[in-house]
């Protein structure tokens, strides 16, 4: 097994490299403002990981989290720009699947006290 760290990171694949038809119409669908064009340009893997998720709100929500947050370290991080996409995609999530309507959520948290 090799020791290099640029064997283990994910190759590029067509899933990493361009947008998948549902997710196009998953933007399409997204009013606007909060469309994210640049993080889809930049990171189409993203975009069709979000898309995929958007229904399932305690999964798109970590996910969405994950993106905002670095809790692995050692990260480059996204620009700006990308940085407002995501929280205006973040926000616009949250007005859609209001956090505290999350029961499993709220059912997770308890069980972790």
């Amino acid at each position: 097994m090799t020791q290099d760290p640029a064997f283990h990171r994910k190759t590029a694949t067509d899933d990493n490299l361009t947008l998948h038809r549902e997710a196009i119409r998953w933007m399409a669908e997204l009013p606007e403002a909060v469309r994210p064009v640049e993080l889809g340009r930049a990171f189409p893997r993203i975009i069709n990981t979000v898309a995929a998720r958007w229904f399932d709100a305690v999964g798109c929500r970590d996910y969405l989290n994950g993106l905002q947050f670095d809790d692995r370290g050692g990260r480059q991080g996204f620009s700006f720009a990308i940085v407002q996409e995501i929280a205006a995609l973040r926000e616009h999530f949250d007005a859609v699947y209001p956090p505290d309507h999350d029961v499993w959520r709220k059912a997770f948290d308890a069980g972790q006290r």
